[in-house]
Formats: C-alpha cells, sequence, structure tokens
C-alpha cells in the first residue's frame, strides 16, 4: 500500500475521532420495562377414567341353583353308591321324596371307579362316586372332580375332606368277620382261628389291588399282628398263609353272595 493511502486512512481515522468528542453526548433512551411473560397455557389435566359398572352381586343362594339344575337333568348317576350299601338305598328314597329327583347307580369297586372317572375326564357322566379314602390322593393329582362344600363342611375333620372340596369322607365303619352261622358253626373270633383247616375254602375278600375295602382288610390284620399303617407286612404276610391253607375262596363278597351263602366267611365292613 503506498503512503498516500495510509495517510488517508490514518486522516479519517483520526476525524471520526475528533467528530465523535465533539459532538455532545445523547440523552440515553431508557431501555422499555420487561414485560411479564405470558403465563404457559396449562395442560388440562387428564380425566380419570369411570369405574366400570360391576355386576350386580347374584342374590340367589348357590343350594338353590345347584337344586334346580339337578332337577333339570332329572337324574343322579352315582358309581359304587348302591342301596344295600350303608343305607344308601334310604337316602335316595328320602332324596327322590324331597326333591322329585331319580336315582341310577351302576356299583363298582373303587379301582373301576377310578379307571372310569379316567375314561370319562373330558365328559363326565357321574355325578357322585363313593370309593376308598387311600385313592383320594389320585383324584387331587388328575383333577377327576369338582370342588364342592356341603353344608357340614366345618364339622367334617380336616383329615377326612380336601381343603378345597374334591372329595370328603361321608363315613366310617370296621372290618368284621361276616358269618352265615347256618354254614358255619363255630364263629372265628381272631385273625388265627381263620387259619383253622375246619375254615378251608370258606373266607371271602375283595381283591386289594382294585378294592379300598380289602386295602383296609389287609390294614387291619397288620394291626392284628404288630404292624401299623406304615407297615403292613404283618398283614401280607399272614394272607399269604390263608393262601397257602387254601383257606381263601375266589369268590368277592357282597349281600347277594353273603344271602346265597356262596360267602360262608367275609371279611367286610361293619357300619
Amino acid at each position: 500500500m503506498s503512503k498516500k493511502y495510509v495517510y488517508v486512512l490514518s486522516l479519517i481515522v483520526a476525524l471520526s475521532m475528533v467528530l465523535a468528542a465533539c459532538t455532545p453526548a445523547a440523552t440515553p433512551t431508557a431501555a422499555p420495562e420487561p414485560t411479564m411473560a405470558t403465563e404457559p397455557t396449562k395442560v388440562p389435566e387428564a380425566t380419570t377414567a369411570p369405574e366400570p359398572t360391576k355386576a350386580p352381586e347374584s342374590t340367589v343362594d348357590p343350594m338353590v341353583e345347584l337344586e334346580t339344575a339337578a332337577k333339570a337333568e332329572g337324574t343322579i348317576i352315582s358309581y359304587g353308591l348302591p342301596d344295600d350299601w350303608v343305607n344308601y338305598g334310604g337316602m335316595w328314597a328320602l332324596y327322590t321324596e324331597k326333591y322329585g329327583i331319580t336315582h341310577a347307580d351302576t356299583d363298582m369297586s373303587s379301582g373301576e371307579i377310578l379307571a372310569a372317572l379316567k375314561a370319562e375326564k373330558s365328559a363326565p357322566v357321574a355325578d357322585i362316586t363313593d370309593l376308598g379314602l387311600n385313592f383320594a390322593k389320585v383324584i387331587n393329582d388328575e383333577s377327576l372332580s369338582k370342588p364342592y362344600k356341603n353344608k357340614y363342611w366345618d364339622e367334617i375333620p380336616d383329615y377326612a375332606k380336601d381343603p378345597d372340596g374334591r372329595w370328603a369322607a361321608a363315613y366310617w365303619g370296621a372290618i368284621a368277620f361276616t358269618v352265615n352261622a347256618d354254614i358255619v358253626k363255630t364263629v372265628p373270633q381272631t385273625w388265627e382261628d381263620l387259619l383253622k383247616e375246619e375254615y378251608k375254602d370258606t373266607v371271602c375278600m375283595k381283591d386289594p389291588r382294585e378294592s379300598a375295602t380289602a386295602n383296609m382288610v389287609v390294614l387291619a390284620a397288620a394291626y392284628g399282628h404288630g404292624g401299623s399303617e406304615t407297615n403292613v407286612q404283618p398283614g401280607l404276610d399272614f394272607f399269604k398263609k390263608m393262601k397257602e391253607n387254601g383257606i381263601l375262596r375266589p369268590v368277592a363278597p357282597s349281600t347277594s353272595a353273603i344271602q346265597k351263602g356262596e360267602c360262608p366267611i367275609s371279611l367286610f365292613w361293619d357300619f
């Protein structure tokens, strides 16, 4: 850049400074007062969804509903509740008199009932069954029944019912020697008496593999020979002797078999 241009530039800068110095100071303009910030528009609070309308609670007694449904079906179907067992006949007669509902039973052993319940699980046929308490665990494990608690539920001991109502004991009995005195002249008094020669081919009992009654007979014999519910071996040993001695007769005891004389001595329940 030439000296001439530098000089001119310097002069202009100096002049500007002088002019600024000579110019009277301007009265400062007051800054406008800040305006109040506009309140932000609030988002409306969410409204609470209305409570769903509750269905009115049923005022109908469950027992009345059950009775109505039973009357509509017209017949109660049972397995293992024959008329000649623990006065079921009288019970069913009273049931028909009170509710006008008939009853149809198929008499079966506990093992047969269990097999039927398994086969009919997807389409149940029976309304009620009577089988041994020792089969109750299978009923629970395989969900073969529906929960139901009768009006006397609180009076049933805890050991004799399922907490959820899937089963409950209805009665109890004692194992006894049922003797046809027209055939057997000397009534046996003890388990050991049954091993005597005079009782050969006279003693009837059900099959312990499928009968709850026969299970209890073996347990009773176990108790009679020093065993217990956790040690039934003495009972098994006793019936092994009974079989070896030819005492057992291969006939399942029943009311008709006893009446016909087919079972001179039956190891059976006494209610």
